[in-house]
């Protein structure tokens, strides 16, 4: 009996492999959260891409006078540069024009897309109340990447994030479109 209550005494009194026992039971965490913060920090990042390549394209078509689809296609393209490491396949961009008339209305006057269906001319678009302005015209650039996480994405699943910047033309009142 007393060779028992020693051996119990000298197992409760051991602490070796203490230490690995407990990094076994936090290390799954640990890992958990470096990758999680990886994951994020990723998407914030390719987020802020997309932001980046909206304003772009709206701030690079603002600037002319009159386009053509070639032109546009090279604004369009130029995204590739901003939305560097990301994949641009799963980019989609598109640039238009909207012009608000007397009743308020946002009709489309063009539209160019890469990767995506350009904006039907003549169809009507949700403009914000705050930047409809009658007998204005606006250029809207939409932007969306469909961003696959690097660890787990059959788990997480593709992420689409997405903005759009809407700017006021800059040395005229509506920029023309010339048609080939």
């Amino acid at each position: 009996m007393s060779r028992l209550r020693f051996s119990l005494g000298r197992f409760k009194r051991a602490d070796r492999g203490l230490a690995l026992i407990e990094f076994a039971y936090v290390a799954p965490i640990l890992l958990t959260l470096f990758v999680g913060s990886f994951q994020i920090s990723d998407a914030v990042f390719a987020n802020r891409k997309v932001t980046t390549t909206a304003r772009a394209i709206a701030d690079l078509t603002s600037q002319y006078t009159s386009v053509d689809n070639p032109t546009l296609d090279s604004i369009l393209n130029a995204s590739r540069q901003i939305m560097h490491p990301y994949d641009l396949a799963r980019t989609e961009a598109r640039v238009s024009q909207i012009t608000i008339d007397n009743s308020g209305n946002a009709v489309v006057n063009w539209s160019r897309a890469l990767n995506a269906t350009p904006l039907a001319t003549g169809a009507t678009t949700v403009i914000p109340s705050t930047l409809r302005q009658k007998n204005t015209t606006v250029i809207l650039s939409q932007v969306a990447y469909h961003h696959v996480p690097s660890f787990a994405s059959e788990l997480i699943g593709p992420i689409t994030l997405k903005d759009q910047t809407i700017m006021f033309p800059r040395k005229i009142t509506a920029i023309q479109k010339k048609y080939p």
